[in-house]
């Protein structure tokens, strides 16, 4: 059944929001009896949308007769609540709601009373550094000036037509950042690894732009934080992560020297941390997750859709950070709590972030030995599909795959999914060295069952690739296939082997 806008809107009310709409914007306020409050109600206790069951239960009242004009009204209510709750505690919304004062004011010809408006608005976006409002409200001040103004207007039409012109300049240069940012976005997820892209004629051009060779040209608190994470992107395509590191530190640093934008866009605030703690997972210094954490969950709740990205966040750094400091037993509570979470509210969690999930939740049954659960979790990346997919998880995937049926002795298959696997990455361009090698190792074992004849196989593939990840470190699953294979030649359990690895002196 096709979703319902109006069920899909009451569903993603917070408890708090759910609270205020039934106080102060039902009609009546709230009273048990009222239409739209029993409508209201009924769709909140439907876990799925059922059109037939919702007309069943108001058969009998006149609302039946109407009840698409009336789902329509209920949904245009639910909006003004939420529009009038942001209002009491949001800065933009408050700057927006001055503005409209303004405006409202002036064209009863309270010019006094529309100035003292404006005036407030535009504390609270230059607080925000809202640009697009300063604007606006600059445009109205010209209004004004002419009418409360005899004398010095001259000057005061300079000092308003400069300032519109600044910030003019202020927003040009962020949607140049905003450009700049989602170019090297889609580059690098659409048509690039790691491995090749520094010659491509666009990325060249994109990186000698002259808003990342000078950072006074951010010169607002949107353009710095794009000009760092510019910066990030630049950086991790070089291939420098000493530098991506720092990028994504300095973000961190700007947003907390503003802590009023902290407070408005906490959602983007969670993301820069996010950010932060993939450059740290990228350097091994799992050791300051536990700051970062914290951080993330301080940040105050707004909404229900902010909450869940703040959840899955933790979820996705807690178990990278379990695992790595081989705190099994965390990892694996972890596990089970991002499962039910994925079953609860997959819906709200990006394309990208379940490829994620699906990929540390294999690596984590696949080290612990369940493989039939590793199998699960690893289908669930090759079945996916799409342009927000990463294909450097997609690429080890298909490794993983092999592996997994390698241990759970599924002979009948190996040689099919072998040969599928080694067309997938050949066809792709994308069959490295490391993967060349793996995948010819993989052959060789699957023609030799005697476990005592196939060490040679597996002392010759490590001894290949320790020389191939000399040169090439950035690849997924490197820890994992030495210690899949270090087990194999230890004969002990990869967990132990990974835990020694992972707590080894550098």
């Amino acid at each position: 059944m096709r979703p319902d806008p109006l069920h899909e809107l009451i569903h993603s009310l917070s408890p708090n929001e759910r609270r205020y709409f039934r106080l102060h914007a039902l009609p009546g306020g709230g009273q048990s009896d009222s239409n739209y409050m029993q409508l209201f109600e009924a769709m909140l206790a439907m876990p799925q949308y059922d059109d037939a069951l919702l007309r069943q239960k108001f058969a009998q009242r006149p609302i039946a007769q109407h009840l698409s004009s009336e789902k329509n009204y209920l949904y245009r209510l639910i909006l003004r609540s939420l529009r009038a709750m942001k209002d009491e505690g949001d800065h933009r919304a408050q700057t927006r709601a001055q503005i409209e004062n303004a405006i409202l004011l002036f064209e009863r010809g309270l010019y006094t009373q529309s100035q003292k408006a404006l005036r407030r608005a535009r504390k609270l976006a230059e607080e925000t550094e809202n640009h697009l409002a300063l604007l606006e409200i600059l445009v109205i001040e010209r209004r004004l000036w002419k009418i409360l103004s005899d004398k010095g207007r001259k000057e005061i039409a300079d000092e308003l037509i400069q300032r519109q012109i600044c910030t003019l300049e202020q927003i040009q240069h962020i949607y140049h950042y905003y450009n700049l940012y989602d170019r090297m976005f889609l580059l690098t997820h659409q048509k690039f690894t790691l491995r090749d892209h520094q010659d491509h004629p666009e990325i060249v051009a994109i990186l000698q732009d002259p808003l990342l060779l000078d950072m006074g040209q951010a010169d607002s608190f949107e353009a710095r934080q794009f000009y760092w994470q510019c910066q990030a992107w630049r950086h991790q395509l070089m291939g420098d992560i000493e530098q991506l590191y720092q990028a994504h530190r300095e973000n961190v640093a700007w947003w907390e020297r503003h802590p009023t934008m902290v407070a408005t866009e906490t959602t983007r605030y969670v993301v820069t941390l996010s950010n932060f703690l993939h450059a740290l997972s990228l350097m091994g210094r799992y050791e300051e997750f536990p700051p970062v954490f914290a951080k993330i969950r301080n940040v105050p709740s707004r909404h229900l859709h902010g909450d869940h990205h703040v959840l899955q966040t933790l979820y996705y750094y807690e178990l990278l950070y379990a695992m790595n400091m081989a705190d099994w037993n965390a990892a694996k509570r972890i596990a089970v709590e991002i499962t039910t979470f994925l079953k609860q509210k997959g819906d709200v969690v990006a394309a990208g972030r379940k490829i994620a999930f699906s990929y540390n939740l294999c690596i984590l049954y696949f080290i612990g030995a369940d493989f039939k659960m590793a199998l699960h979790w690893v289908n669930e990346i090759v079945q996916t599909s799409g342009i927000e997919i990463r294909e450097d998880i997609q690429h080890f995937a298909r490794i993983l795959i092999l592996l997994i049926h390698f241990e759970l002795g599924n002979w009948e298959i190996f040689e099919y999914l072998h040969r599928s696997s080694y067309r997938y990455l050949f066809n792709r361009e994308q069959l490295a060295p490391y993967e060349d090698c793996l995948m010819h190792a993989l052959k060789q074992l699957m023609n030799q069952p005697d476990l005592n004849l196939q060490i040679p196989i597996f002392k010759r593939l490590k001894a290949d690739l320790v020389q191939i990840f000399a040169i090439q470190k950035t690849v997924p699953g490197i820890q994992e296939l030495h210690c899949w294979i270090d087990a194999k030649l230890t004969h002990r359990p990869m967990m132990a082997v990974m835990a020694a690895s992972l707590t080894a002196p550098s």
